[in-house]
This record gives C-alpha cells, sequence and structure tokens, in this order.
C-alpha cells in the first residue's frame, strides 16, 4: 500500500505531460489572439492613412489586407511543428517583409511620436509573440528525470516483489523465534541479506550466567 506521499508523487509525475501540452496549447492560443489584435489596430490605420494620402478606396483597404495575409501564411508556417526546416526558415525571412512595411506606414502617419511608436509596436508583437510560440518544446530528458526521480520506487514490480518477500521472511523468522521461545531454544534475531544471523541465548542460559 502506497504512502500519501507515493500517491502524490505518482499522480504529479502522471500531470507532467498533460500539464506540457496544456501550456503550449495555450501559448500557441495567446500568440494568435496577439496576432489577431494587432492586424485589426494595424489594418484599420493603415487603411485610413493610405486613403488620406488619394489611394482609391480599394487599393487603401486591401493593400494591408495582403500584408496582413501574408504575415499570417508566415506566422502559420512558423508555428507548424512537422514542417520542414527549409520552409520554417523561408517564412521566417519572409515574415520581415510585411512587419517592416507595416511598421513603416504606421510610424510614417501622422500623430505625435508617442502614438507612432505605440503602432509600430503593435506590429512588431506578431513576430515577438511567434518567436515566443516557436521556442517553447518539451525538453523530453528533464521530462523523464524528473519522473525518475519523484515516482515512488515502490511502482516498480521488481523492487515491490524484493520487498514483499523480505515482509514475508521476516514474518516467517519471527513465527520460528516466537516458537523456539515456547520451547526455550535459542532464537535468531532477523538481520539484512549477506548477514550472519545473530543467535540469543535461551532463559536457561542467561540463568547460569546470572549465577
Amino acid at each position: 500500500m502506497q504512502t500519501q506521499a507515493q500517491q502524490f508523487a505518482a499522480k504529479y509525475a502522471a500531470s507532467i505531460a498533460a500539464e506540457m501540452l496544456r501550456t503550449i496549447k495555450w501559448v500557441r492560443r495567446a500568440a494568435t489572439l496577439i496576432m489577431v489584435i494587432a492586424m485589426g489596430i494595424s489594418y484599420t490605420h493603415q487603411a485610413h492613412y493610405l486613403a488620406s494620402l488619394g489611394a482609391d478606396r480599394i487599393a487603401a483597404w486591401t493593400i494591408p489586407g495582403a500584408l496582413d495575409c501574408l504575415t499570417f501564411i508566415c506566422v502559420k508556417v512558423l508555428g507548424t511543428r512537422a514542417v520542414v526546416e527549409a520552409a520554417r526558415r523561408t517564412s521566417g525571412y519572409v515574415l520581415a517583409f510585411p512587419v517592416v512595411v507595416s511598421g513603416v506606414i504606421n510610424f510614417v502617419a501622422p500623430g505625435a511620436l508617442l502614438v507612432k511608436v505605440v503602432f509600430v509596436a503593435v506590429v512588431l508583437l506578431i513576430p515577438a509573440a511567434e518567436v515566443v510560440a516557436s521556442r517553447i518544446k518539451p525538453d523530453f530528458e528533464a521530462m523523464d528525470t524528473m519522473e525518475r526521480a519523484i515516482v515512488p520506487v515502490a511502482a516498480d514490480p521488481v523492487v515491490r516483489e524484493r520487498r514483499s518477500a523480505a515482509a514475508r521472511k521476516g514474518a516467517e523468522t519471527r513465527r520460528r523465534n516466537a516458537a523456539r521461545r515456547r520451547r526455550g531454544k535459542p532464537v535468531s534475531a532477523p538481520v539484512s541479506p549477506g548477514q550472519v544471523p545473530v543467535t540469543s541465548p535461551s532463559a536457561e542460559a542467561v540463568a547460569k550466567i546470572a549465577e
């Protein structure tokens, strides 16, 4: 029967993988949410600015949309774990193009300097969030080490069998010693494996020594 500490350790070890998967999922969702918010803010800002410069309505509202679509494609490729390294590397390079163009448009748009910096920072949030999300991966060696450190030894069937055998041997020794005591014979004290049994003197031997 496991102790409370062993039961807690076993449940904690079993939750390591689930916790890691849950963290990766929430980080990916948060990165996607940041991208959507940044695109929405930057899109309307750029569209109004291009329209104020004299661009026709279609161009003013589709050019920022095209930049956001390219950003979305690159981010999705970078976030796909099974994609080939060449595609991931190319997406990282291409992502710099829509981010830089969007940042320049947001900065040259009229407004206070602080507003310009904020709109540029909004665009930079997209690659920053993607870098963090793409870097979070499970460390399988660390997980294995942690699991081995906290899983109770009693969970090992070999160790459990050895402990059961030792418990049975100890119980048998105690029963045998009790029978010897009733007959007045010397008894053997339980010892660790590999040690020589220690024989305790009988009652008659103790009486003779006392004389």
